[in-house]
């Protein structure tokens, strides 16, 4: 009788641990745009609900369905910064952001977002930076540092893409590069409104606006993520398809890799219906060895 008080204890304590981690489980991602409040910006509050949608219909294509997206102000005169969406499906209220701020601070915008922002267990966890300043530090994030925040994003596993106005230049193509991943691959426009895909070594970095790169492009790189050239988004045209269809390409690409279910350890419901069986039959061959 102790033998069967025993065994139906582990059971009981075995899929309850399965089921706990299976909930935990999410074949998704938390999305989160973090984006310039500035009076310059009105362009790429045009784009962003457009380029979610793409985002969202080829991540189900390629079987990530449970996403969720956040939409995160900064720069804004009035507040600083701010949740316009919480962890949601789409639509966002891009129509609710403000384009009379001045004072942007990127790592605010970020560090924000992490604090406030009601993340699920499981899922991959996607930052996207939309600004064309650099850094300005406001009042209360003056301890955040590129440090600090880099140990932050890696604490989430997360990946940061930096859309801002930092330049790298492709001289075996002859052109600026769209968006470069932190493999060193630059994605370069077709001139049809698609994209090329050209190896490490053949680009250099160009310009950018102030510190731009130290700020958010070494960030993003360092994250696993990429670093994307908004003066290209904004040249529009064949340009700017070229420039949203090689940016959902790669956030696929990296959500697929962030949900991958060999990152989760999860045991599979099969497993766990045999284990059950198992451990009987260890006890019954310990009463019979008795």
């Amino acid at each position: 009788m102790k033998n069967i008080l025993v065994f139906m204890g582990i059971v009981c304590l075995v899929f309850s641990f399965s089921s706990q981690a299976l909930a935990q489980v999410v074949n998704g991602a938390d999305i989160v745009l973090v984006v310039d409040e500035s009076g310059s910006m009105a362009g790429e509050h045009s784009w962003i609900n457009g380029m979610v949608s793409s985002l969202q219909a080829a991540l189900v294509t390629a079987g990530v369905t449970d996403n969720q997206y956040a939409l995160i102000g900064f720069g804004n005169r009035y507040v600083v910064p701010r949740t316009i969406n919480g962890l949601q499906t789409l639509p966002l209220s891009t129509g609710l952001l403000e384009i009379s701020g001045g004072t942007e601070d990127g790592y605010a915008g970020i560090s924000y977002a992490m604090n406030n922002l009601s993340f699920r267990a499981g899922a991959a966890v996607n930052y996207i930076l939309i600004t064309d300043e650099d850094r300005d530090t406001i009042a209360g994030y003056g301890g955040v540092t590129y440090a600090s925040l880099l140990a932050n994003l890696q604490g989430q596993n997360a990946l940061l893409n930096a859309v801002v106005d930092a330049r790298y230049y492709n001289s075996a193509e002859s052109a600026y590069v769209l968006g470069k991943d932190s493999a060193g691959i630059d994605y370069i426009a077709d001139g049809a409104g698609g994209y090329t895909t050209v190896n490490p070594g053949t680009s250099a970095f160009y310009s950018d606006y102030g510190t731009t790169r130290e700020n958010y492009v070494e960030l993003a790189l360092a994250t696993g993520g990429a670093n994307w050239d908004l003066n290209l988004l904004r040249a529009g045209g064949l340009t700017a398809n070229s420039f949203t269809q090689a940016f959902v390409a790669i956030k696929v690409q990296e959500i697929q890799e962030q949900v991958d279910p060999g990152n989760n350890a999860v045991p599979e419901p099969a497993t766990m219906l045999l284990f059950g069986p198992a451990l009987l039959g260890m006890i019954s061959f310990k009463r019979k060895k008795a």
